[in-house]
């Protein structure tokens, strides 16, 4: 599904309005199919002369794969490579004939191209192409003009960043070779203002408290003014915000987005999805950055170039760099594990309320462990941090639940057999936040196997819990076929399986989840519901006489089964485990259980066949506190190798033993 042209065309100045003696622009702009585009005024006219100004290209359809870019008589137009366009010095433009774009079939085009006005300026401008249906569609073109007569193009300067402290707004660049800058800032509504420096950095004072200022910094040359580099700034003790939006089904309607009120709004949105296309409010602009997790931690200094009005899609896992009509900038995860976006979406983002385009550094190597029953956090200390704030993630929503000075943290209300999402933010000394480390921590049995797995309609193509793979025969359970039509799912097993009464894990401890698993009623078959929206669990008992439990999840990657993810509730391998778990349970051996044990090992060092394997019978039914004796026994290790690997296999019949 591809995102449709624009009915209206929108024009937007990507950087501020310049005084006359300016010489470069930036702007962006959307042209419709048919519309002419006046460079030098960036404008955009319905016939090539109107209101005194000349227009000099015309955007056309050659016909249904062709897009067409006709100049004027006189206005000279020449494609060029993305390298080349980039160079301080503008390539000539030759040709005064059509410039041709076939569709290639991709499904976003970049062309640039380099052109000389009617008034004989240059224009270096880059093109997006969306192909629908192997259609060329433009959905943004973005240019620069330069004023002076000449093919120069000086650098933007580069790492411009902003902060506003103590009444007045700081203003730093990378050095570079030229030695004076212009720095040029508005607020909203007011005058363009402008100072010269011979320096990398200036200082905006004063400013109005809680307004957002529009801020370029260009290099002065012989060659004139640099391009501009461009970026917002919030007047006010802002720093970096953090969320979760969740949206709902696309399919028959969009929704729209705003960042700044971190929700949903219709009426003041900064991003609009539909159906896998998207678009911002005249002045935004969106670019994808990459996709993943990864790539959006990593993904720190946002572009200040290269951003569209309007993009063709949008899927899962998709990062993406979304330019405010203010000029702030936001970064954007799809969160991949939401499955279809048309279906619903949940959207992390930074917002970079403060202005600038870097993101602030922060924490990082945020981990978490179980240590007594809660998880404990630790992280690595960022230097410019007054106060790490700790927020627990539920769905959509994230939760404060401490303000430490510290490294590390104690959640005192973490719950057993769980996954629990952790973010901490770091606050300078006005509370504004910073960088951010988000983190996964599994309070679930560290014995307990969690897994995933693609099963196909067949029963000899079963899974075995005990080995953790998928296999030829049938396994400890299979899918039979698919019953009662598409929203039900048939399963089997020859060892056991059941659907109904299953337990709630969370806060349980193992011994209490085991004995409401032996009261199940089990069967060799049951009826699911199969539907996408559905979370249906189900429980098998393996051939090794272990329990998994199994929750239904989204069609296979090959298109034919389903995916399930599991929970295999193995006992622990370790025998001290064994003991420590049973200890917490309120076991302790009597002295007779004592004596009992002590008497088995000795017979287990006998000569006589007969005698060890009558003491190892023995040892497999005695109650489960004997577990901690045998625990303490192996420990001392005053046995032999043979006797110790004896009691370790009876131990864990012992500890399973219900």
């Amino acid at each position: 599904m591809r995102t449709p042209l624009c009915l209206l065309f929108v024009l937007a100045c990507a950087t501020l309005c310049f005084p006359d003696d300016s010489r470069v622009t930036g702007h962006e702009v959307i042209a419709l199919d048919g519309q002419w585009i006046d460079f030098e005024h960036a404008t955009v006219l319905s016939t090539p002369e109107a209101g005194g100004l000349a227009a000099d290209v015309q955007f056309l359809r050659k016909n249904e794969d062709t897009l067409v870019l006709r100049p004027h008589p006189g206005v000279r137009i020449e494609p060029v490579s993305q390298v080349a366009i980039e160079t301080e010095e503008a390539p000539a433009p030759t040709a005064a004939q059509d410039c041709v774009v076939p569709s290639t079939g991709s499904r976003q085009e970049l062309l640039c191209f380099v052109l000389s006005t009617r008034r004989g300026l240059c224009v270096r401008a880059r093109a997006m192409l969306a192909n629908q249906s192997g259609v060329p569609q433009l959905v943004g073109l973005t240019f620069e003009v330069q004023h002076d007569g000449s093919r120069k193009f000086p650098r933007p300067v580069a790492e411009l960043s902003t902060q506003y402290r103590d009444g007045g707004i700081d203003v730093t660049w990378a050095q570079d070779a030229r030695a004076r800058h212009v720095v040029r800032w508005r607020a909203d509504g007011s005058a363009l203002s402008e100072v010269t420096v011979e320096q990398n950095e200036a200082r905006i004072t004063p400013v109005q408290g809680g307004a957002c200022y529009q801020i370029e910094v260009c290099g002065l040359s012989e060659d004139g003014a640099g391009v501009p580099s461009c970026t917002s700034v919030l007047a006010a003790d802002a720093g970096v915000r953090r969320g979760r939006i969740e949206a709902p089904n696309t399919r028959h309607h969009g929704y729209s987005v705003s960042f700044r009120k971190g929700c949903l709004d219709d009426v003041d949105p900064d991003w609009v999805p539909f159906f896998w296309g998207m678009r911002v409010p005249p002045g935004g602009g969106i670019l994808k950055l990459g996709e993943g997790q990864e790539a959006f931690d990593e993904a720190r200094a946002l572009p200040m170039r290269g951003y569209l009005p309007v993009f063709d899609r949008f899927d899962e896992g998709d990062v993406l760099a979304i330019r405010l009509a203010d000029g702030r900038y936001v970064k954007v995860l799809i969160r991949p594990e939401t499955g279809d976006v048309r279906e619903k979406a949940v959207f992390d983002y930074v917002f970079l309320e403060r202005g600038g385009n870097v993101e602030p550094a922060g924490p990082t190597g945020l981990v978490g462990r179980v240590e007594g029953g809660h998880v404990v956090l630790s992280w690595e200390a960022c230097a410019a941090a007054a106060t790490y704030e700790v927020k627990e993630c539920d769905g959509a929503t994230e939760r404060v639940i401490s303000s430490v000075r510290e490294t590390t943290f104690v959640v005192a209300e973490s719950r057993s057999n769980r996954w629990y999402e952790f973010v901490v933010e770091a606050k300078d000394r006005h509370g504004a936040g910073m960088g951010a480390c988000r983190a996964k921590v599994s309070t679930f049995l560290p014995w307990w196997t969690l897994g995933k797995v693609d099963l196909g309609w067949s029963e000899q193509n079963g899974f075995d819990f005990a080995r953790g793979t998928d296999c030829h025969e049938s396994g400890d359970f299979w899918i039979t076929s698919s019953a009662g039509g598409m929203s039900s799912l048939r399963l089997a097993s020859r060892t056991g399986i059941c659907n109904r009464g299953l337990p709630d894990l969370e806060g349980k401890r193992e011994r209490e989840v085991l004995e409401e698993l032996d009261k199940l009623e089990w069967s060799d078959e049951i009826e699911t519901d199969d539907r996408e929206s559905s979370s249906e669990r189900f429980a098998v008992k393996t051939s090794e006489g272990t329990y998994a439990i199994v929750r239904i999840g989204a069609e296979a990657k090959h298109g034919r089964g389903r995916t399930f993810e599991y929970i295999h509730l193995t006992p622990p391998r370790d025998l001290e485990e064994m003991a420590r778990v049973l200890r917490e349970e309120g076991l302790n051996p009597d002295e007779a259980t004592h004596a009992q044990v002590q008497g088995l090992i000795a017979r287990l060092d006998s000569e006589d066949f007969e005698e060890r394997e009558g003491a190892q019978a023995a040892l497999v039914a005695l109650p489960r506190s004997a577990v901690i004796v045998i625990a303490e026994t192996v420990a001392k290790g005053e046995i032999s190798v043979e006797v110790r690997e004896r009691l370790r296999s009876a131990a864990a019949q012992v500890y399973r033993g219900r």
